[in-house]
């Protein structure tokens, strides 16, 4: 197979990004692993009617039989998001994936690979991977998600609502730093914690409109700057207060601990838990998220192409 073989960009996108029509690319790990059957369902289809009504395409990213998939189609997509057993492919597992003729949910490590090598610079999720602290014992480690990895080489935007790492995600905002990555919030001063419409630590920049954001996103790249967060808070209306959040989140942190659960189950794991101690309302804003930041993609990738 050659390299060319392995990437499948669907004919409704391949012709929207030549008529310039602004393409969002959307992350499938949070539908295929995170999110339960049929909210996630819900999710993309709530998403794509945002992006459609802003004159954009929302692109589906995963990987189909083998197939690096840009532009999923409404048959592929529910068989994924049914398929609770669903593969989970990272960016280190692509090649793994297509050798193996994969059919898997794609992380933002992947997603942003697979996007901007089909040309599209805006990529929606809901959070970017985290880092954070390992105590085993007496020994002590840390957990860097490929998503930041990723972003460090590859000039993409990721539009999130924050890191998976609600209860410390100052952690991800200091990795980010290191590698180069400008935080970027919208409308926003600090790094949203994911779920909430608040955060703690400080962004490296701040932007008030799709408009600002595509020159800052123009500036960037211009001067060699590969991938951007652009962090847009929980909207107010489905966003969990701390008071809910927090002692939530730390309670099945440490249950994780106790049962050992691993890096890959642990966003299915949190979900779960998390939206049975919330009632209901975890699924309700990662719902809202998604559809949210689908939305701030589409204007910022209309922004661009009239520039």
């Amino acid at each position: 197979m050659q390299p060319q073989d392995t990437l499948d960009v669907r004919p409704a996108v391949t012709s929207a990004l030549a008529a310039h029509r602004p393409v969002v690319a959307l992350v499938t790990s949070p539908l295929s692993n995170t999110i339960p059957w049929p909210t996630n369902i819900e999710a993309v289809r709530m998403a794509t009617d945002a992006v459609s009504r802003e004159g954009g395409l929302l692109a589906v990213v995963g990987v189909w039989k083998g197939k690096l998939t840009v532009g999923l189609e409404a048959g592929e997509i529910e068989a994924l998001a049914r398929d609770r057993n669903a593969k989970r492919a990272s960016r280190r597992d692509l090649p793994t994936a297509v050798l193996r003729g994969w059919t898997a949910g794609t992380t933002v490590s992947a997603s942003i690979y697979i996007a901007w090598k089909a040309g599209i610079k805006l990529v929606a999720t809901g959070a970017i991977g985290t880092a954070r602290s390992l105590i085993h014992d007496s020994s002590h480690s840390w957990d860097i998600s490929s998503d930041l990895v990723e972003l460090s080489c590859t000039p993409v935007a990721v539009v999130s609502s924050g890191a998976r790492n609600t209860s410390r995600p100052s952690y991800a905002a200091e990795v980010l730093d290191t590698f180069r990555v400008p935080l970027v919030g919208y409308r926003t001063d600090s790094f949203p914690t994911f779920y909430m419409g608040v955060g703690s630590s400080p962004v490296s920049a701040r932007v008030d409109t799709p408009a600002d954001a595509a020159r800052f996103l123009k500036l960037h790249w211009s001067m060699n700057g590969e991938g951007v967060v652009l962090a847009q808070p929980t909207p107010p209306d489905v966003a969990l207060s701390p008071d809910e959040l927090i002692p939530a989140v730390l309670s099945i942190e440490n249950q994780a601990v106790r049962d050992g659960i691993t890096r890959q189950s642990f966003s299915p794991f949190m979900m779960d838990r998390l939206n049975l101690l919330t009632r209901g309302k975890a699924h309700r804003a990662y719902l809202g998220i998604l559809v949210a930041n689908a939305r701030l993609a589409v204007e910022v990738a209309k922004e661009l192409e009239d520039k």
